[in-house]
C-alpha cells in the first residue's frame, strides 16, 4: 500500500472504532433508562420529599407529592436498537465520506499530486477576456470591450497567469479541469507545492460554443518544455 492507501485504511478503522464504541454507549444508555433511570428519579423525589417534610417546606412538600412516579419507558428494543445502529453507522459514513472529499480536493488543487487532466482551450480571438496568442504569448488580451464585475485585481491576476508558464521550476500555473458540467467547463491553474496551506485556487467558468468553434485538449500531464 502507498501512503495514502494507508492513512485511509487507518482513519476508517479508527472511525469504524469509534462507531462501535458509540453503538455499544447508546444500546447501554437506553437500556438504563428504561428501567433505571426510573428508579433513580422516584428515589430522588422520595428522599427529597421526607427532607422537606422533615424541616416544614409545606411548598416544596405539595409540589413533589404533585409529581407522578416516574415509569419505565416501554418501546420496541429491536427496531430502536437498530435505529441506533443504522444512525450511527450513517454518521460514520458520513463523517468518512467528507474526510476524504476534502482530502481529495486539497491532493487536486496542488499540481504535484492532482489527479485531474491539464486542460489547453483554443477559442477564436477575441471570444474569451482570457487567453494568449499562440505565437506571441506577451501579447495581453484586448479587454477594452469586456466589463467586469466584482474584484478586477482578481482578474487582472488571472491575467498573468492564463497559459502554462513552463519556464518556472516547480511549474506553478498549470491549468487544470475541474469538471465539464451543464455545457461549461469549470477549469483552474493548479497550486505550487510551497503554496499555504490557506490558499485556495480561483475557478473559471467557460460556457461551451454551440458552434464548434473551440477546442478543448485535454492530458493528464504538462506538455514538454
Amino acid at each position: 500500500m502507498s501512503g495514502g492507501d494507508w492513512s485511509t485504511f487507518w482513519r476508517t478503522f479508527r472511525v469504524a472504532i469509534a462507531t462501535f464504541l458509540l453503538i455499544f454507549l447508546s444500546l447501554k444508555l437506553l437500556e438504563w433508562s428504561s428501567g433505571k433511570f426510573a428508579n433513580f428519579m422516584n428515589t430522588s423525589r422520595h428522599y427529597l420529599l421526607k427532607i422537606s417534610i422533615k424541616q416544614h417546606h409545606s411548598r416544596a412538600t405539595r409540589t413533589l407529592n404533585a409529581l407522578p412516579d416516574f415509569q419505565p419507558i416501554n418501546y420496541d428494543k429491536n427496531f430502536v436498537n437498530e435505529l441506533v445502529i443504522a444512525g450511527w453507522c450513517l454518521a460514520g459514513l458520513f463523517y468518512l465520506g467528507q474526510t476524504q472529499g476534502n482530502l481529495d480536493a486539497i491532493r487536486d488543487a496542488h499540481n504535484h499530486t492532482s489527479m485531474l487532466p491539464v486542460v489547453t482551450i483554443i477559442t477564436p480571438e477575441n471570444r474569451l477576456p482570457l487567453g494568449r496568442k499562440i505565437y506571441d504569448l506577451t501579447d495581453d488580451p484586448v479587454v477594452g470591450n469586456f466589463r467586469f464585475i466584482g474584484d478586477l485585481e482578481l482578474y487582472q491576476m488571472l491575467l498573468q497567469r492564463d497559459y502554462n508558464d513552463k519556464t518556472q521550476a516547480d511549474n506553478s500555473s498549470i491549468w487544470r479541469l475541474l469538471i465539464d458540467r451543464d455545457s461549461q467547463y469549470y477549469i483552474f491553474p493548479s497550486l505550487p507545492e510551497n503554496a499555504p496551506p490557506n490558499v485556495r485556487p480561483p475557478l473559471v467558468i467557460i460556457q461551451q460554443s454551440t458552434a464548434g468553434e473551440y477546442v478543448i485538449i485535454l492530458s493528464p500531464e504538462p506538455g514538454p518544455k
